[in-house]
C-alpha cells in the first residue's frame, strides 16, 4: 500500500489528535458507508494492520533502519514462493505472524470470492469449522461468530467478531477480522453465543487481515494474524499452527486451481452502477453449495429518488455479477431474481432486467475493452468468463423499499446465461 507508506512518513502514526478514520481517509481506506457499532474497532483494526505491513516495508527497505518502537520483523522460514515472518509482541510470548506470497492468474476479486466465502474457508483452511454471520451491517461489513477445530488436548476455540473488506482502487483490496465486545441485545435481534458454550474457550483475535494488491507479476498476498487462543494450549501446538498460518496463501492458490473462483458481486470503485456499496442496497445473506453448485444472494434495497438522477440508467438499482468459467460457464447457467415486499410496498410495478457486460454473444471487440480496456480492468480474469448486470427499476417516489433474491444453478445450454427463463443478451450503451 504504496499510499499508505507515504502517508506514514508525513504524519506519524503516533501523532495525538489523528484518528484512524482520518489517518485511513487520507489514504482512500475509510469506509463509505453509515457508522455502526464496531465500526471504530474495523478501522483501528485495519489501521493496524497496515502499520505493521509497513514496518516489514521498512525492513526490507532497509534493514539497517530501525521501525518504529524497535519492531523488527524476523524471516522464519521460505518455501514454494511463500515466506513467513514473525514480529515479537512486547508483553506476549506469541508473536505476530505474517506470511507473504503471489497468486497468479486471478483476478484480486476472484481471489477474494474463495477467501472470504465460509463454504471455501472449510477447505482450504483446516482449522476452520464453522462461521455464522449474526448481522450483515452493510454491503463490506459482517458482524460474525466463528469457530476454529479443536485436536485433543486444545478445545475449540471461538471468537466474536466484525469483519471488513476496503477498496481503495481497482487494483488493492484489504480485508480485516477483529474480536469485538457484544452480547445478546447489543445488536438489535441477534443472540450471541454464550462464553464457553458447547465447551468452547472464546479466544481473542487482534486482528487477522488480508492486504491484495494487484502487480505485474500477479497478485500479490500479505496475510497478517495476532491472536491469543486463550486457555491453556501446548507450545508445540501453539507453534504448529502459527507455522501453518502463511500457508494459507496457497491453500487458496490450490483451491483455485482446482475449483476456480466462486459467484462473486462485483465492485468497482470508481464506478457507482458497478459498486453496489456505493447503492442503497444491504446484503442479508450469501451462501455457496459446492455439492449441488448453487449461489444465492439476499438483499434488500431502497430506491433512489427520480429527482436527483439525471439519466435512465441511474434511475435502477444495479447488481453486477460475476460468473466464473469453471462449474457454470462451461455448461451454462440459469439465474432467478425474486422480488418480495418490504414496508408495505407491493413490488408488481417493478421490473427486472439484465444484459451481459462480457460474456458469449457480446461482440469481441466490446468484451475485449472491457476486460482489458477500462470498464473491467483489474476486477476479473480469464477465470470469470461473464459479467451479468442485473438491474431493477419502476418506482415513481423516493424510499421504495424491496427485497431482492438471486439463485444460480447450472444450466444444460453452453455458453447461455439465462435470467428467469430468458437469454441475457450483451448491453451495449453503458
Amino acid at each position: 500500500m504504496d499510499r499508505f507508506h507515504d502517508s506514514v512518513r508525513a504524519t506519524p502514526l503516533g501523532s495525538p489528535g489523528l484518528s484512524p478514520e482520518t489517518l485511513l481517509s487520507s489514504i482512500n481506506l475509510a469506509s463509505p458507508h453509515k457508522s455502526h457499532r464496531f465500526t471504530s474497532a474495523l478501522n483501528q483494526a485495519v489501521l493496524t494492520v497496515l502499520q505493521k505491513e509497513y514496518f516489514m516495508f521498512l525492513s526490507e527497505m532497509s534493514p539497517s533502519v530501525t521501525s518504529p518502537k524497535q519492531q523488527r520483523w524476523n524471516l522464519e522460514w521460505e518455501k514454494d514462493g511463500i515466506t513467513m515472518h514473525t514480529l515479537p509482541v512486547s508483553g506476549s510470548q506469541l508473536a505476530i505472524v505474517r506470511g507473504h506470497g503471489v497468486i497468479r492468474g486471478y483476478s484480486i476479486n476472484e481471489i477474494f470470492s474463495v477467501i472470504r466465502n465460509s463454504t471455501c474457508r472449510k477447505k482450504w483452511d483446516a482449522r476452520y469449522e464453522s462461521g455464522t454471520p449474526l448481522a450483515v451491517l452493510n454491503s463490506d461489513d459482517v458482524f460474525s461468530h466463528t469457530v476454529q477445530k479443536g485436536s485433543f488436548p486444545v478445545s475449540q476455540r471461538d471468537f466474536v467478531v466484525a469483519l471488513t473488506v476496503r477498496r481503495p482502487t481497482r487494483r488493492e483490496l484489504v480485508y480485516v477480522t477483529t474480536s469485538v465486545k457484544a452480547d445478546t441485545g447489543d445488536v438489535p435481534g441477534v443472540v450471541v453465543p454464550a462464553d464457553g458454550e458447547s465447551g468452547r474457550v472464546r479466544a481473542q483475535l487482534d486482528f487477522a487481515g488480508w492486504l491484495l494488491k494487484e502487480t505485474r507479476y500477479g497478485v500479490e498476498v500479505s496475510y497478517l494474524v495476532q491472536a491469543d487462543p486463550k486457555g491453556s494450549i501446548p507450545s508445540s501446538i501453539v507453534k504448529m499452527v502459527q507455522n501453518n498460518t502463511p500457508l494459507a496463501i496457497s491453500s487458496v492458490s490450490t483451491f483455485l486451481e482446482q475449483e476456480g473462483p466462486i459467484p462473486f458481486v462485483v465492485q468497482v470503485p470508481d464506478m457507482p452502477s458497478l459498486n453496489p456499496s456505493t447503492q442503497t442496497l444491504t446484503f442479508t445473506s450469501e451462501s455457496w453449495n459446492s455439492t449441488t453448485n448453487t449461489y444465492d444472494l439476499s438483499m434488500d434495497a431502497i430506491s433512489p429518488s427520480p429527482a436527483v438522477v439525471s439519466t435512465n440508467r441511474e434511475r435502477g438499482v444495479y447488481i453486477p455479477l460475476a460468473i466464473p468459467q469453471h462449474r457454470f460457464y462451461q455448461s451454462g447457467c440459469n439465474v432467478k431474481v425474486q422480488l418480495s415486499s418490504r414496508g408495505g410496498n407491493k413490488v408488481n410495478g417493478l421490473v427486472v432486467k439484465s444484459g451481459l457486460l462480457v460474456g458469449h454473444g457480446v461482440p469481441g471487440d466490446l468484451e475485449v475493452e472491457r476486460r482489458d480496456g477500462g470498464l473491467l480492468k483489474g476486477v476479473i480474469s480469464s477465470a470469470t468468463t461473464a459479467v451479468l448486470l442485473i438491474w431493477i427499476e419502476g418506482w415513481e417516489t423516493e424510499g421504495f423499499k424491496f427485497g431482492v433474491r438471486i439463485h444460480l444453478e447450472k444450466g444444460s445450454w453452453e455458453g447461455k446465461v439465462f435470467v428467469n427463463d430468458e437469454v441475457a443478451g450483451p448491453i451495449l450503451d453503458i
